[in-house]
């Protein structure tokens, strides 16, 4: 794993499901991988901005996982998305991460 690096698992929609709200994370620095915690999207923008490289991360089987697409900010209308695709939408999109709820 490259230093100041996200390995994002899971993601939260939107209340109207238009767009990522949250994601559920590893973060690599200082040589130490924390454990998963949520974010909102714009501290996975501030990530990006300040040069963390970001991907997905795809569940193979059990507890196994592999580093998925890279992540990048996509800008509409004045909003900053993440997304996998830029697309030209609004709508984000990171692959087939699975959903999960708000602590």
């Amino acid at each position: 794993m490259s230093p100041n690096s996200c390995l994002i698992y899971k993601v939260r929609y939107a209340e109207d499901k238009r767009f990522i709200s949250h994601v559920e994370a590893k973060v690599y620095e200082n040589g130490k991988l924390t454990p998963l915690e949520q974010y909102t999207r714009k501290e996975i923008v501030t990530k990006i901005e300040k040069g963390y490289t970001v991907k997905t991360c795809i569940q193979i089987a059990g507890d196994n996982y592999k580093d998925g697409a890279n992540v990048g900010i996509y800008s509409f209308n004045g909003v900053e998305y993440i997304t996998t695709d830029p697309n030209n939408t609004e709508a984000d999109n990171l692959g087939e991460l699975p959903t999960f709820n708000l602590r």
